[in-house]
């Protein structure tokens, strides 16, 4: 049983926003405001699978990216956006970063094997 995590990421949900500005035009004022929702789901494969159809569809929502929460490397994508080595950068180094990634990964294990969850995958919302 390989245990994984992935940040699910759904399309951006547009809702509009009335206000009223007096001072100015005297009407209302109607802006969009756009919010985008991700979670990060922790258990197998067919676990994960089976619990993001779930959640897309009870929250009626559409898939926009998916992405593997697992440490890294110097040679990945995510180098200079997630983590960067240099010096001068306000980013985690690539140890820092997997540090991080890696106790999260522990702290998921244990609740995902405790009796109260009995092996069933974590939703966490972001």
């Amino acid at each position: 049983m390989d245990l994984i995590a992935q940040t699910i990421t759904f399309m951006p949900e547009i809702t509009t926003v009335s206000t009223r500005d007096p001072e100015l035009t005297g009407t209302n004022i109607t802006d969009f405001k756009e919010y985008s929702r991700s979670i990060l789901i922790y258990g197998t494969e067919k676990q994960i699978n089976k619990a993001y159809k779930d959640y897309s569809k009870y929250h009626g929502l559409t898939l926009d990216e998916v992405y593997n929460y697992k440490k890294l490397n110097n040679e990945s994508y995510w180098n200079g956006i997630c983590f960067n080595d240099k010096p001068e950068s306000p980013l985690p180094t690539l140890k820092e970063y997997n540090a991080e990634i890696g106790k999260n990964l522990k702290e998921f294990k244990k609740l995902y094997i405790s009796k109260e969850n009995n092996n069933k995958p974590l939703i966490f919302t972001q």
